[in-house]
């Protein structure tokens, strides 16, 4: 009976310290190769945004929590110079006029074939505070997004442990496309707690 017993409790012993470490020791994330990050799009450098006509259809201030919400309803022009496919985001900036500050941002998913040109209708809504009175005379300005977003299997920190990093390996061109995806770029247009009198949803508003 003892031999029945021994060996288990030997690979007891010997895996458990085993597991342990795998979670403990860290390693280089294998998604963005220990950057902390990877790239927002794919070939959105050779994409130019050559014409934006139609601007902003509405603005208005809930008079309790000092949010602004505004709509936009651009129509847009990209044409993709390169020779190979491109897919990404543009950024949708929102400024006053009178003073050039930048008040919001949104983010447009965008795909333009090699040497095609695109036309994008969307409509944009924005929420921003402001305790003042509203700006009068707002625009936007529309660009590429050609940066990197945080890696969000490594919290942008570039270390994972070391059994993280066999599932990441498995499944990197995976989890690299849900990087890649609107919810990185969605801000938060919430207010209060959910349940709570001064809960709203500016999404509710589009």
């Amino acid at each position: 009976m003892k031999t029945l017993f021994a060996k288990p409790k030997f690979y007891f012993i010997a895996i458990v310290p085993l597991l342990l470490a795998t979670a403990v020791l860290k390693v280089d994330c294998p998604v963005c190769h220990g950057q902390g990050s990877v790239n927002g799009s794919n070939n959105m450098g050779t994409v130019h945004v050559v014409a934006v006509e139609g601007r902003i259809i509405d603005s208005m201030q809930d008079a309790c929590t000092g949010y602004i919400v505004t709509k936009a309803r651009p129509y847009i022009t990209a044409y993709n110079l390169g020779t190979d496919d491109a897919n990404g985001w543009l950024t949708v900036d929102l400024f006053n006029m009178d003073t050039g500050e930048s008040l919001a941002k949104q983010y447009l998913p965008v795909t333009v074939g090699a040497n095609t040109t695109v036309i994008l209708n969307s409509l944009v809504v924005f929420a921003f505070y402001s305790a003042d009175i509203p700006p009068k005379h707002l625009d936007i300005k529309i660009e590429t997004l050609t940066g990197t977003v945080p890696c969000t299997v490594c919290d942008g920190s570039g270390k994972v442990s070391l059994n993280t990093s066999f599932l990441a390996n498995t499944f990197e061109n995976q989890l690299v496309a849900e990087i890649q995806t609107e919810i990185e770029f969605g801000p938060d247009l919430r207010y209060g707690e959910p349940g709570s009198q001064e809960w709203l949803d500016w999404h509710e508003l589009a």
